[in-house]
């Protein structure tokens, strides 16, 4: 199952691409462009990512370029950043 954090780091390594397209960079077949695009649409809320036309970019803010950079520490380390960023986990680490 593909995650909102997944998305994110593809539309990174495939910036400019349609949501189409980004659903096949997942790997993921067409009846799995909904959840992709409810994903995109929240990113755009919180403005990691932008929309120009059809085409998906990341959004030019310090905080992309923050996360985008521990997702990559994650994957680097064998790290599963979606447990990571869980309501619990972050908790934990604001209260540590």
């Amino acid at each position: 199952m593909v995650s909102k954090y997944s998305v994110l780091y593809t539309v990174y390594l495939n910036e400019g691409l349609t949501v189409g397209e980004l659903v096949s960079q997942l790997g993921k077949k067409p009846p799995g462009y909904q959840t992709v695009y409810n994903f995109l649409k929240e990113l755009e809320k919180e403005e990691f990512v932008e929309f120009k036309g059809k085409k998906c970019f990341l959004g030019e803010y310090d905080k992309t370029t923050r996360l985008l950079k521990l997702i990559e520490f994650c994957i680097s380390n064998k790290i599963d950043y979606d447990e990571l960023f869980l309501p619990k986990t972050v908790d934990f680490i604001q209260k540590g």
